[in-house]
């Protein structure tokens, strides 16, 4: 009885073990609509983040002004607002609970291997990802390696060791980044995914917030690539986050696998906006990381 008692003890151990920890987080995202006496109607939508096994889990989505509707438009999840009359720096707070689990290189070398899907679609060039860019192409060649983690580390320690990070008010791309040698964390990321793929790994264009401590927490652009054995797996090329190859560095909540939402019109990545009224309100958006 003493070693079957043993062998139960160490299988429920390995299962624990196994197990994966996750961080647990609660997000306030307050939006302030600064608007004047004119504005007679604002239709304003962001983008929520959901659950995504493996990846992390929305235990709740608290709104202070409940949306006129929820709803799924290609691989995101929106919510929506029609408010009428807005009065002067009207607020929509929207707080959120949920656990992040690591989805690194480290961690998932130790799962198990992940079940194939169809991601044919994210080999092609896009509006920022120029892949199919001549320059694009050859860069990507010359960063082949032996095996697809070769050639993705490659690509990795070039974009984050070759580029200078200065913030940008507008998107540049894959290739202005090439070229300029410079920009923010969003072209770090083109230039990431664009090699990937024209070096013909899968790769995607990710954003989210930063929940690593209390206080405010801060956009960030990073990227996924699917690799062969292991599935989906997170890489943030921007210097200066603690990342490493083998590890992401901070804990992110994702918000949006697309680069290019036409629901959000390509011009901001968590929320767009119509309004009716003489002078165009200003959305100013504020992260609070309160656990």
């Amino acid at each position: 009885m003493k070693n079957v008692s043993l062998i139960i003890f160490l299988l429920c151990s390995l299962c624990l073990q196994a197990r994966p920890k996750g961080k647990e987080f609660t997000l306030r995202i307050r939006y302030t609509l600064k608007c004047d006496s004119t504005c007679n109607r604002i239709l304003f939508k962001t983008v929520i983040p959901q659950s995504i096994p493996g990846r992390q889990h929305i235990k709740g989505i608290i709104f202070s002004v409940e949306p006129d509707s929820i709803y799924m438009s290609g691989n995101n999840k929106f919510a929506l607002f029609d408010l009428e009359r807005p009065t002067p720096g009207e607020q929509i707070s929207i707080q959120i609970k949920g656990k992040i689990y690591a989805q690194d290189y480290n961690t998932r070398c130790k799962q198990p291997p992940s079940d194939q899907e169809d991601v044919s679609g994210w080999l092609k060039a896009e509006n920022c990802i120029d892949s199919d860019s001549p320059e694009i192409k050859a860069k990507a060649d010359s960063l082949k390696g032996g095996t697809q983690e070769n050639t993705i580390e490659n690509i990795f320690h070039y974009t984050q060791k070759n580029f200078t990070y200065v913030p940008n008010d507008y998107d540049i791309g894959a290739l202005g980044m090439l070229r300029k040698k410079r920009g923010d964390c969003t072209e770090f990321t083109d230039l990431f995914v664009a090699l990937c793929r024209a070096a013909g790994i899968p790769a995607r264009h990710t954003y989210g917030i930063n929940v690593s401590s209390d206080g405010h927490g801060a956009q960030h652009s990073w990227a996924e690539v699917y690799m062969k054995d292991h599935g989906w797996v997170s890489f943030d090329p921007t210097p200066g986050n603690d990342a490493t190859f083998s590890t992401l560095g901070r804990p992110y909540v994702l918000f949006s696998l697309v680069r290019n939402c036409r629901e959000l019109k390509n011009r901001w990545f968590f929320f767009y906006y119509r309004y009716w009224g003489q002078h165009t309100p200003q959305i100013h958006a504020d992260y609070l990381i309160l656990r």
